[in-house]
């Protein structure tokens, strides 16, 4: 009988390695996978699948990171190996990576070179760059300096973590992957902007009376000319509307527009085309707070399309905060206090594509937006950004003073106001031009978030994705918002509340693995003792 059941078991255990050896060996010639993510975070999305599905000719992606890094470093590599692994296994054979390690390329005189540091006349330690450095530097591929611990103390070391992107004779290059968010919109957007597919024409227009608007717009011209071509219209110059434009961003000055110049944007969303309306009520030195009331004369076409900008800058208790100089007996200081025309709102539509998974942003001197109703019935209207429910509008004259008493006896009509605002579909025109397709618009209360001071975290974002959504590319834009939803514990719960579901996430699932343990130990303990002989 027993060596009835050895053998019995032995068949068994035979059997089961049979299985194993068999499973890995048709796993050698199957392979599949599955992402289970919400937002299949680990999956390439439609725009970067229909990007290597049309590339014409191989693009060779180049991954330069240098080796035995830090274990959050190693990370970053990790995935961006798998990340190119997807692309290549997308692309039928036209999307090709290989990963350099800068050191591992270097040859003896390099070496060399690195140890023949000298001094300069500050006496700082300096040596002549090696064939690598220049190479990456030539490329635009700068060292970033990581701390590593080595021989038992932490040191700071150079590192590069940058992917070049060859197609046929051109370059595109992600100087720095520090972290893996939006790297797979960067890596997509590279591939489209090589091959010629994602360059469009955006119109920026300058309103007339604010000569200092393009000068204190930099950064963002910058930003929009990294991915399309920008065409400028200073109307106080005499420069056109380009009549090319794909899209227009409408930046209104002190002076109204002209009728003409109504037509044109009217003609422009009646051809299915987009138009963004950002319309500061006034015109402010940040230097010294001096203003100038605004007049774009833009009211009555937006009022026809479904939006309305009220008189009136909106203040916000939820606001960022300026540096002030104050004297104190004979001295002067430097303080912050919290300006409530500098708002950052507190609410930003996470079900809309331009605001989805966006952090806070600060938008300064705002007025307030209203859908006016009844909208026509083919246009969709939706609020981008809101102020909190402590805020408020004050109206003419203004006072900028950032030291002045903010009591409640002053404020009147507290509560929620709209800043930004979307329309989309069959939008009625102003002047009764047929509409030919369906147009995009944005009204915002103001432009000043454009503006240098305030070009932050939060804004670039906000305004790709503005433009990505006013050229109709949703799917690449739905490249960018992934994984930057969030899903925190709602505000409104009582504190016992928010720790019973913070504590159940944490402890939850260890507790049921436990609790299954001793029920299953339990039952066996039960079986054993009910044994008889």
């Amino acid at each position: 009988m027993a060596s009835s059941r050895r053998m019995d078991r032995f068949t068994v255990a035979t059997a089961v390695l049979g299985i194993l050896v068999l499973l890995n060996v048709l796993g050698l010639r199957v392979f599949g996978r599955a992402d289970l993510t919400r937002n299949h975070e680990f999956s390439l999305s439609k725009a970067s699948i229909s990007a290597v599905h049309t590339l014409e000719d191989p693009v060779v992606a180049t991954a330069y990171f240098t080796a035995d890094m830090p274990p959050q470093y190693a990370m970053v590599n990790r995935y961006v190996r798998d990340l190119l692994d997807e692309y290549h296994n997308q692309s039928g054979g036209n999307f090709n990576y290989v990963f350099v390690d800068p050191v591992g390329k270097e040859t003896d005189e390099d070496k060399q070179k690195k140890h023949d540091v000298q001094h300069d006349i500050f006496g700082r330690s300096v040596r002549e760059a090696t064939s690598v450095e220049k190479e990456l530097s030539d490329l635009g591929i700068p060292p970033v300096q990581v701390q590593v611990a080595e021989d038992d103390q932490w040191q700071v070391k150079r590192a590069y973590m940058g992917i070049a992107l060859r197609y046929n004779d051109k370059v595109e290059v992600i100087p720095v992957v520090k972290d893996t968010q939006g790297l797979e919109y960067e890596i997509t957007t590279a591939m489209r902007k090589l091959t010629g597919k994602a360059r469009h024409t955006v119109g920026v227009v300058y309103g007339r009376g604010a000569p200092e608007l393009k000068a204190s717009m930099k950064q963002f011209e910058t930003l929009i000319g990294q991915m399309h071509n920008v065409e400028n219209a200073e109307l106080a110059s005499g420069n056109p509307i380009p009549p090319n434009a794909d899209a227009l961003v409408v930046i209104g000055g002190t002076e109204p527009f002209t009728e003409e110049e109504q037509r044109i944007f009217d003609g422009y969303v009646m051809a299915g085309k987009s138009v963004a309306f950002l319309l500061s009520p006034l015109s402010v030195s940040l230097e010294n707070l001096q203003y100038k009331e605004a007049n774009h004369g833009l009211f009555e076409l937006l009022r026809t399309y479904g939006a309305q900008i009220e008189p009136g800058l909106t203040l916000d208790v939820a606001s960022a905060s300026i540096n002030v100089t104050t004297q104190m007996e004979n001295r002067r200081m430097m303080q912050q206090v919290r300006y409530p025309f500098l708002m950052m709102p507190q609410a930003l539509n996470s079900d809309h594509p331009v605001t989805r998974g966006l952090s806070q942003m600060v938008f300064p001197f705002m007025s307030p937006v209203k859908t006016t109703f009844p909208v026509a019935p083919e246009v969709k209207a939706e609020v981008l950004a809101s102020s909190s429910p402590k805020s408020w509008v004050q109206v003419p004259p203004y006072n900028l003073d950032p030291m002045q008493r903010w009591t409640l006896d002053g404020v009147t009509g507290m509560g929620v106001h709209d800043l930004v605002v979307s329309l989309s579909g069959k939008i009625p025109s102003h002047f009764g031009a047929e509409s030919k397709g369906n147009g995009r618009v944005i009204v915002a209360g103001g432009s000043g978030f454009l503006s240098d001071p305030y070009m932050a975290a939060g804004v670039p974002p906000f305004v790709l994705n503005m433009l990505d959504w006013m050229m109709f590319d949703d799917e690449l834009l739905s490249v960018r918002t992934r994984g930057l939803s969030s899903d925190p514990i709602d505000p409104e719960l009582s504190d016992t509340k928010r720790n019973f579901a913070r504590y159940s996430n944490i402890l939850g699932l260890p507790a049921l693995f436990m609790a299954y343990g001793v029920v299953r130990w339990r039952r066996r303990e039960h079986r054993r003792l009910s044994v008889s002989l």
